[in-house]
């Protein structure tokens, strides 16, 4: 129930067929799904676990490894990295960015402007960054050093976000912020 066109309608005006997954609170149109070789399709309210399994199946359907760095373009005079979230590809300055921060299985990037999400370790993103620019100072945090507005005995503040210094880092840190 879109305004001006349907689903199907809108898939139809396409010039390439794209992998779809349908995403309906109505069961039939599960019969059509199959005209148009769908990926998955999710009937509303839609489970997590579905939903990530659909998206799965697309991106290994797309032939590359989802969701990885591009490392080809983190050369040291390089002045910025492409960052692979799902099927799109983000150009980022290193200057825009604040912080990396490792939750879980994902790995984000923080600018002024946004949060992409990768499945990368920070210890491969740590690699892709220039260490005179970029510093590991937690377990889950890696910092842009021209960022830091203030540093606290167990933290440093970023764009108004504080950080933890992890134990194993934060002397190192201390030391080296100082040179």
């Amino acid at each position: 129930n879109m305004p001006d066109l349907t689903g199907i309608e809108f898939l139809q005006a396409l010039p390439h067929r794209p992998l779809i997954i349908f995403t309906t609170a109505y069961s039939e149109y599960a019969v059509q799904s199959y005209d148009w070789d769908a990926v998955g399709y999710l009937l509303k309210p839609i489970e997590f676990t579905k939903f990530l399994k659909a998206v799965n199946k697309a991106a290994s359907l797309v032939n590359t490894p989802a969701q990885k760095i591009n490392p080809a373009p983190a050369l040291p005079s390089a002045d910025f990295i492409l960052v692979k979230s799902g099927v799109q590809t983000f150009p980022i300055k290193l200057t825009d960015i604040l912080y990396v921060e490792a939750s879980g299985n994902h790995v984000f990037f923080v600018t002024k402007e946004r949060r992409i999400i990768t499945l990368n370790t920070l210890q491969e993103v740590a690699k892709l960054l220039p260490p005179h620019l970029f510093y590991r100072v937690h377990k889950s945090f890696i910092i842009a050093l021209p960022h830091v507005e203030v540093i606290e005995s167990f933290q440093v503040r970023i764009n108004g976000v504080d950080i933890p210094l992890g134990k194993t880092y934060r002397e190192t840190f201390l030391e080296e912020y100082k040179k």
